[in-house]
């Protein structure tokens, strides 16, 4: 059961690093300069899409293991 989880959940993590990498650079290339929003927005995609995904697995991997005890 807990591989069935994991086997469809897993690709969403890669799926939203992907497209927030593609957002990132797609932002960067726009033509729009001296927008501090766009700036920020560059800055801070990654490391909160990353972090979501890390406190994820660590909260799926806290729960199967409750679950296997």
């Amino acid at each position: 059961r807990t591989v069935l989880i994991m086997a469809s959940i897993g690709p969403m993590g890669v799926g939203a690093v992907f497209v927030s990498t593609f957002a990132t650079i797609r932002l960067k290339d726009s033509e729009v300069t001296g927008d501090t929003d766009k700036e920020l927005l560059i800055e801070m995609l990654q490391p909160i899409v990353a972090f979501v995904v890390l406190c994820s697995i660590v909260v799926r991997q806290y729960f199967s293991q409750l679950s296997s005890v």
